[in-house]
């Protein structure tokens, strides 16, 4: 059930895309994607006449009126008059959207060009809407020298102007075999146009190439609900059956008020209970906060036996100083007894949600909805954008639930590819 209204979702989005210079939504249908999928049927749509309708049928798109109006009800009020449904069906085949979309294949526009980790994240027109902790140089970097890798940036050009960039982790297997990583990437600039985003991965896929020995492992930066994720799939390519990478991110550009009102109720109560603890928050970027924070994490992973985040990645990113690149602890203490800590990455005007810790004195009292809290408070003093939360695990975990209480926009990748 859950795929199937995965796929319903996805075929309402890609309709959406693909048809935007043509129809309008109608507001009271234009939601946000959430975790729990609900599975819509039908795309409620705006047309000026019924010629519209025609001529958008004749085109393959399966648009009708709704049966069940009273026709008393159609012919009186002019509310009903313009409203089409497009039918999401589950059943719609990749090939179709391809047909519909027709995708101009031109890749002579596009040049990758090899680059300084600076030249690539700075210039004007970036936005940095989607920069992702993964693609920021000084995770690469620490990630290279803690796993023995190389790492490679390069800048994205269309007609000489650079539209965005990536970054490839790489290392050779058996002396023969290099394996190429891109992880959530390219970072693009806004404005791109369809076409020239889905020509661009396929211009990046071309790294992967066995006969050169170089095997390409991509997650690229892109929604598993949009068209692009149909045009992953090619003759040389492998998509591996790993969960998509989930999360959910905040908007920081909100007022205080607009997201304590977003706030599902019972993280609001948990909330309001924690702020009446007395209890005292520390904001620190110094690399002894790190290490104490770390201490507590690495109790918690030899407890409670989970995987966490590489301890020693967390370390090497804490010694790379960078203007637009830091880490931040948040401490919470009662008294002088620390009960929890958060830890939050800061690219730009984006962050991201490392790791997590609190005693059980901490979690009796609420403290990570205070340190989240108070971490909001903090950066929006910053004038920071979007604050990812840092993944979400599955299978109804109570971090997930922690995390989506705070009803931010969700956004789930396409997955892992193999390029050979």
């Amino acid at each position: 059930m859950d795929e199937i209204s995965s796929l319903r979702i996805r075929n309402q989005n890609i309709f959406k895309e693909v048809l935007a210079d043509k129809i309008k939504i109608h507001k009271r249908f234009d939601s946000k994607s959430l975790y729990f999928n609900h599975s819509p049927y039908i795309l409620p749509i705006t047309l000026r006449s019924d010629v519209e309708a025609l001529e958008l049928i004749e085109q393959g798109i399966p648009i009708v009126r709704w049966p069940l109006y009273p026709k008393e009800t159609l012919d009186s009020s002019k509310k009903f008059q313009n409203i089409y449904f497009i039918l999401l069906n589950y059943s719609i085949k990749n090939k179709y959207f391809k047909n519909i979309f027709e995708n101009n294949d031109d890749l002579k526009r596009i040049k990758i060009l090899k680059s300084k980790s600076e030249e690539c994240v700075v210039f004007e027109k970036l936005n940095f809407s989607n920069l992702n902790l993964t693609q920021s140089p000084f995770y690469g970097k620490s990630k290279a020298e803690v796993e023995n890798k190389k790492i490679d940036f390069y800048k994205i050009m269309i007609n000489d102007k650079q539209v965005g960039f990536f970054q490839i982790l790489k290392r050779k297997y058996f002396f023969l075999i290099t394996l190429l990583r891109i992880n959530r990437g390219p970072i693009l600039v806004n404005s791109i146009k369809l076409n020239d985003r889905i020509n661009i991965i396929s211009k990046i896929f071309k790294f992967g190439n066995i006969f050169n020995l170089n095997v390409l492992s991509i997650t690229p930066d892109i929604s598993y609900f949009s068209i692009e994720s149909i045009f992953l799939k090619r003759i040389r390519s492998i998509r591996l059956r790993l969960p998509n990478w989930k999360s959910t991110t905040i908007d920081l550009e909100k007022t205080l008020d607009d997201l304590t009102l977003e706030l599902k109720p019972k993280w609001r109560n948990c909330l309001r209970k924690a702020q009446k603890q007395n209890l005292i928050i520390d904001i620190s970027s110094n690399q002894k906060q790190v290490d104490a924070i770390l201490k507590y994490y690495l109790q918690d992973i030899e407890k409670k036996k989970f995987k966490g985040v590489n301890p020693e990645l967390i370390k090497k990113m804490a010694e790379f100083k960078s203007d637009y690149e830091k880490l931040y602890v948040f401490f919470a203490k009662k008294g002088d007894l620390e009960v929890g800590a958060i830890l939050i990455s800061k690219q730009f005007s984006n962050l991201t949600y490392l790791i997590g810790w609190s005693s059980d004195e901490g979690r009796k009292r609420n403290v990570n909805y205070l340190l989240l809290w108070e971490a909001i408070i903090y950066f929006k003093s910053k004038e920071c954008k979007i604050f990812d939360l840092g993944g979400l695990i599955g299978k109804n975990h109570p971090i997930d639930f922690f995390k989506l209480g705070m009803n931010g926009n969700y956004y789930e990748n396409s997955g892992e590819y193999l390029v050979l």
